[in-house]
């Protein structure tokens, strides 16, 4: 929604960070070893782990903020995200895959590759219109069914 509202859907021009573009591909082959072995919990935990620590780097970042006082600084803040969100989408695929494929059809990627490794969206890429991946549920409506499930033990 940042990049419709003050990009024009556009993704703004940015340099990857090489920080974040090792931590990628460590991802990539660390959770990809532990799906080969069966581990898909340990996998996926890690890979939550890495989206823990992507939303930190948006907090910090503030691109909210930097879009006025730092635009060149905010256009690299969104740009690493969008390379976040691509390569999330592939590594959650074998976890979530209608929603990853949602995202890799956005971005005009793919998860089939002959190697499980980093995917790139250009700058300059126009996103389509998107839709909400995850409606969010009300606590009170979870709460109600974990009391019907505990009612039927």
């Amino acid at each position: 929604m940042f990049i419709n509202k003050y990009f024009d859907n556009k993704i703004p021009n940015g340099i990857i960070d090489i920080e974040l573009k090792e931590k990628i591909n460590q991802l990539f082959v660390s959770a990809g070893d532990k799906i080969e072995k069966g581990n898909f919990k340990d996998s996926l935990d890690e890979i939550f782990e890495f989206v823990r620590s992507s939303n930190k780097y948006y907090d910090a970042e503030k691109p909210w903020v930097t879009r006025v006082t730092d635009p060149e600084k905010c256009n690299s803040t969104i740009f690493n995200c969008v390379q976040i969100i691509a390569n999330l989408s592939v590594l959650l695929n074998p976890f979530l895959p209608f929603s990853s494929s949602k995202i890799q059809n956005w971005l005009s990627i793919s998860s089939i590759s002959a190697n499980w490794c980093i995917r790139f969206v250009e700058s300059g890429f126009v996103i389509p219109t998107v839709d909400i991946l995850f409606e969010r549920i009300d606590k009170k409506v979870i709460d109600e069914e974990i009391k019907n499930l505990s009612n039927l033990v």
